[in-house]
């Protein structure tokens, strides 16, 4: 009986080990278990070549593209003020050939008879004395100029637009181009509809009050990406079709034609 007893003990005792061994080998391997899916690496995204990260949803990409199709941005459009502008790099002003496809092209003549443009040379001269000998200034005595570098541009080469500010009176000009903004604008010769205006998506060249130095002049320059804009539409921007336009260089209040001071059309072509 006694011998019996110390066998019982003995079992008990075995089977006490066996369960601890169990439970010690079963926290280790749960243990093990939680350390590899800690230290698993994760898979990341990967990021696109050239090292730019994504552009962000809503925000304006721009390229040095001519527009593309409906969807892309167009080239950055701020305008500059310049040293100077150069001329027309077209030579004389009688366009040239249509393009391909029937696509129209400008022949920058007048239908004036030379009478005509003798008294207006004659009106010309007799304001530009007056101007001239004035001794005060104000936005209205400003003469405006508008060129760009071509005349007629092939698919895909972006328009570069200038203005020239001229103040011809003896005093200088103060603006204040925040209210009197300055700006490019071009229109559709078809429809005379403005298509496209730099201080839509950008802020104008200039802004805060401004002299315009006596008998003295400024340059500004832009470069548009041959796409439409209007205010607060400056994504998903539709390229310009082939066609005629003309461009606006001007100063004064917006969404009115009272009191701005701006250039003549000056027309040109897109192929």
């Amino acid at each position: 009986m006694y011998y019996r007893r110390r066998r019982l003990a003995a079992l008990f005792a075995l089977l006490v080990i066996i369960g601890v061994v169990a439970t010690l080998l079963f926290i280790r391997s749960n243990h093990e278990s939680a350390t590899v899916a800690v230290t698993e690496p994760i898979a990341s995204t990967p990021r696109a070549t050239g090292g730019a990260p994504a552009t962000p949803t809503g925000s304006r990409k721009a390229t040095s593209a001519s527009g593309g199709g409906a969807g892309s941005e167009p080239a950055a459009e701020v305008a500059t003020e310049v040293a100077t502008t150069p001329g027309t790099a077209a030579g004389t002003r009688t366009g040239g050939a249509s393009g391909a496809g029937g696509k129209k092209s400008v022949t920058h003549t007048t239908a004036a008879s030379d009478d005509a443009q003798a008294d207006d040379a004659k009106d010309d001269d007799a304001e530009s004395e007056a101007a001239q000998a004035k001794e005060t200034c104000d936005l209205s005595d400003l003469k405006i100029e508008a060129s760009t570098d071509h005349f007629s541009y092939e698919e895909g080469q972006l328009p570069n637009l200038y203005m020239k500010v001229a103040n011809p009176t003896k005093a200088d000009c103060i603006i204040d181009l925040t209210d009197n903004v300055i700006r490019f604008e071009i229109y559709t010769m078809d429809t005379n509809q403005l298509l496209w205006s730099d201080v839509d998506c950008n802020d104008p060249a200039e802004t805060g009050k401004q002299t315009f130095k006596a008998n003295s002049e400024r340059y500004f320059k832009v470069q548009w990406s041959r796409t439409s804009s209007a205010p607060n539409a400056c994504i998903d921007r539709e390229p310009a079709p082939a066609g005629d336009y003309y461009m606006h260089a001007a100063i004064g209040k917006l969404h009115t034609e009272e009191g701005v001071v701006h250039s003549d059309a000056f027309t040109f072509n897109l192929q």
